[in-house]
């Protein structure tokens, strides 16, 4: 039942599809986030390295995470920028 509340600050689900003789189909995803810390356009950006995430592995599993996506510039200063002075 959705209530239009998050109940966690930042939650992702996955469930997988199946097409119609049973096999794979992908995945489908949902985000709920809690608006008074995040806005929209922040939650579609972690979705989006999310999903660049997610390709990569299934593209070569063997790989570490970490090594897969290459964050852009403006990314990497999203996650990076507090506000402070450098």
């Amino acid at each position: 039942v959705d209530t239009g509340v998050a109940k966690f600050d930042l939650a992702v689900g996955f469930v997988e599809r199946r097409d119609g003789s049973g096999g794979a189909a992908g995945l489908s995803g949902v985000v709920e986030y809690a608006c008074d810390l995040f806005d929209a356009a922040t939650v579609r950006a972690l979705g989006a390295v999310l999903v660049r995430v997610l390709r990569a592995m299934a593209d070569d599993p063997g790989s570490m995470v970490g090594e897969c996506v290459e964050l852009t510039g403006s990314e990497r200063l999203a996650l990076t920028d507090r506000g402070t002075p450098a």
